[in-house]
């Protein structure tokens, strides 16, 4: 990903799960309180990185992008955790 980002004919890259309104992606439940006894609205996911906006050419119309030390890779086999960040929509 660094040399990509470096290369001079490109100007922004990032690891995406999938591209938004393809109709692919992960989904997740998401709550307004940490309580299982509340049911969930399922939500699609994206994963990508502090420049994934810029390379999916949209536009962040409240909030901030995400901050390059909020954003892990992990790895195959590594227990994902919660976020740092998030970006609704």
């Amino acid at each position: 990903m660094d040399w990509l980002r470096h290369h001079p004919d490109v100007s922004h890259a990032t690891v995406v799960n999938a591209i938004p309104l393809s109709g692919g992606g992960s989904a997740t439940g998401l709550r307004t309180v940490p309580d299982e006894n509340f049911t969930p609205v399922d939500s699609s996911r994206f994963n990508f990185s502090e420049q994934g906006l810029e390379a999916l050419g949209v536009n962040l119309v409240g909030g901030r992008n995400f901050y390059a030390e909020e954003v892990h890779v992990r790895l195959e086999g590594q227990e994902s955790k919660t976020p740092d960040a998030v970006i609704m929509t």
